[in-house]
């Protein structure tokens, strides 16, 4: 996962924390994560609360579970899947977002958390 610098987590604080996105004031349609020019052509957008949960569209492992999850507002996210085996995940499955450690800068750096995904028992 790459690190985030402490100024960047700072500046995109509700994204990475929080599921926080865009939503353009013309068309509204919403973007997560942000971006600066709608497929309307406009340009100016509001903050946008994204539900904390989703269904898993598509999975694989390497070292890690990632997959893609679409959020009940149809944004999907690339994102690490935790709290389950491979086996038992399904495409379709719902899960919820889930605050946890992302990355450590060695053994005495900042530890960096954020949102990975969880099925839903």
């Amino acid at each position: 996962m790459k690190k985030i610098s402490p100024i960047q987590g700072w500046r995109n604080y509700k994204q990475i924390y929080s599921l926080c996105g865009l939503r353009c004031v013309e068309c509204k349609k919403v973007y997560y994560p942000k971006k600066y020019l709608c497929v309307c052509g406009c340009t100016k957008f509001e903050n946008y609360k994204f539900s904390d949960f989703g269904k898993i569209v598509t999975f694989t492992q390497e070292k890690k579970i990632v997959g893609i999850v679409e959020l009940e507002q149809g944004v999907k996210i690339l994102a690490q899947i935790v709290d389950a085996d491979i086996k038992d995940l399904k495409i379709g499955m719902p899960v919820r977002a889930v605050f946890r450690k992302l990355s450590e800068n060695g053994d005495t750096g900042i530890i960096s958390y954020g949102i990975k995904f969880s099925p839903v028992l």
